[in-house]
């Protein structure tokens, strides 16, 4: 049985906000990362032009450190991202009927009667179907009613 939400279009709202929020800060953390790396082209520029040469050691080190802290927020954000997206749809999640049935049923907050009448209702309804099963429980009644006609 497939799981689904309580608020389908509030839920889908919702992720369509979360997700241009994550775009909107990516880029950011993009634009940062990319302007992190023209301030060290720049320094080194001043560098060269200062003193005729550069520490290709310390350029090289900064922007491969810049590059690794950038891909590590991103990632970092989308898997934030993830975890907010299914921690929402796990509470807006809708119940298994039949796993509250059965859990009712173990904890003997139902008897075994209570428990087929409700199955038969939920199973009815999952089917999508008006016409009720017999149960077990409806055996007296039928053969009372085949006696009578």
């Amino acid at each position: 049985m497939a799981e689904r939400v309580r608020h389908p279009r509030l839920f889908s709202a919702f992720r369509a906000a979360l997700y241009l929020f994550a775009v909107a800060l990516g880029a950011l953390l993009a634009l940062v990362g990319v302007g992190a790396l023209l301030a060290i082209l720049v320094v080194g520029a001043v560098g060269v032009a200062t003193t005729g040469e550069v520490n290709l050691l310390a350029v090289g080190g900064l922007s491969v450190l810049v590059v690794a802290v950038v891909a590590l927020a991103l990632a970092g954000l989308r898997l934030g991202v993830r975890h907010v997206e299914t921690r929402v749809a796990d509470a807006d999640r809708l119940p298994d009927p039949l796993d509250e049935l059965t859990t009712q049923y173990v904890e003997d907050a139902i008897d075994e009667r209570e428990l087929e009448r409700r199955l038969d209702g939920v199973l009815d309804s999952a089917d999508g179907s008006t016409v009720r099963r017999p149960s077990h429980s409806d055996e007296p009644r039928r053969l009372e009613e085949e006696r009578s006609t």
